[in-house]
């Protein structure tokens, strides 16, 4: 349990850097860039994980799932899958780069195909339980970021929008650069005549629902590239300022979603997939509130002018875990159709809600998809549970 325990923590506290770090950036305490230039340096971080999240097509998760289920996962070769992966996540990439222009759109690249093979090397080694390497990898992320972000000279100070991106370019070469490494040694190492080689189709179920979720979780950042004419440099910034909680849910979710199944259990960790009483949910919500407050205080001194948008930030990542615990038991039960079914429903309430963003004016509109969602799944949490007193969603 404790084991469990520090895995988790060693893995998050890289993400909550990076919320406090990209919080820093927009909320101006962290570098020299101005409002306007921080909100597109964290717009470029959206739509570089959207990218790599479409053009992966689910295989971490595939990789994550099929290392932790063989007893011998060294025969497990995924370079096929790989191979495909790589180069539609480059042509996403320029496409989302033409989008943005300036220096981010060739930054994404190169980032977006580095980032997507360390991203599956990391899910290997975390489901053959070799977790120092997932963690290292992690660390070299936003925490290397930061320390060279707050160096006070030399070409990574972060006095430029091109500066900033350079940095953040420069983990992902290292990143990549340690996973290449772990890549061929182990292609290298499989011995030919016991070889399991992974085909693109193994992930066709599960792969399309990461996708349409990728899609509703962060297409976010291409509206507000496409159509950054129609929403203002402090309603833009404000947006971002409440989606650091989004993102640290999502984030957090993720971590604890793979631990789990690689420790062989279809439910999210202790408290988030025991929500099952009104005392854990409030405590929940209230740790989310906390990080709200959190938010608002770091910012400019208008940084209480965003109370709004955190508020509906607030309850949208509180009610998001609803929404982990129902994919992970559809995906435990293998109902892939009524799983894509509902992330389908979700991506259509989300490009509602960014239509009625761009009509508006109002970036803040696309709050309401994570609400909706969220709410969603915990009606069909709820009614499951009415139907269905002695057999919870999941097992605790």
């Amino acid at each position: 349990m404790l084991a469990d325990l520090r895995r988790t923590l060693w893995l998050a506290l890289p993400g909550l850097v990076g919320l406090l770090t990209t919080t820093g950036l927009v909320a101006g305490f962290i570098g020299e860039l101005d409002q306007a230039d921080a909100s597109k340096f964290v717009v470029f971080l959206q739509v570089e994980l959207l990218a790599m999240g479409v053009g992966r097509l689910g295989l971490e998760q595939l990789v994550l799932s099929r290392a932790s289920a063989m007893e011998h996962p060294r025969h497990l070769s995924y370079l096929t899958p790989l191979k495909l992966a790589v180069p539609l996540s480059v042509a996403l990439a320029a496409m989302i780069g033409l989008v943005l222009g300036d220096v981010r759109g060739a930054a994404l690249l190169l980032v977006v195909p580095l980032d997507l093979v360390s991203s599956v090397v990391a899910a290997f080694e975390l489901g053959r339980k070799q977790y120092i390497v997932p963690i290292v990898l992690a660390w070299l992320n936003y925490p290397l970021f930061l320390v060279l972000l707050l160096l006070p000279i030399g070409p990574f100070h972060g006095t430029s929008l091109g500066n900033v991106v350079a940095v953040f370019v420069t983990t992902s070469v290292l990143r990549a650069a340690l996973a290449g490494f772990l890549l061929v040694k182990h292609h290298t190492r499989i011995p030919d005549e016991s070889i399991e080689r992974l085909a693109i189709k193994d992930a066709t179920g599960s792969g399309t629902v990461v996708v349409m979720q990728t899609i509703t979780q962060r297409c976010d950042g291409v509206v507000l590239a496409a159509f950054a004419g129609r929403f203002g440099d402090v309603a833009v910034a404000h947006y971002l300022l409440s989606t650091r909680l989004l993102d640290a849910s999502y984030a957090f979710s993720a971590i604890v979603g793979s631990l789990r199944q690689v420790a062989g259990s279809s439910d999210v960790a202790t408290p988030v997939g025991r929500l099952r009483r009104a005392g854990p949910a409030a405590a929940w919500l209230g740790l989310w509130a906390v990080a709200g407050v959190a938010v608002a205080a770091s910012a400019r001194p208008d940084g209480w002018e965003a109370a709004p948008e955190l508020a509906l930030a607030v309850i949208g990542s509180a009610l998001f875990v609803c929404t982990v615990r129902v994919t992970l038991h559809l995906l435990s039960e293998s109902r892939l159709r009524p799983l894509i079914i509902r992330h389908a429903a979700y991506l259509g309430v989300f490009g509602m809600a960014a239509a009625a963003a761009i009509i508006t004016h109002r970036p803040w509109m696309m709050l309401w998809s994570a609400i909706i969602c969220g709410a969603a799944s915990a009606r069909s949490i709820g009614e499951r549970r009415q139907n269905e007193p002695s057999a919870p969603l999941m097992n605790s």
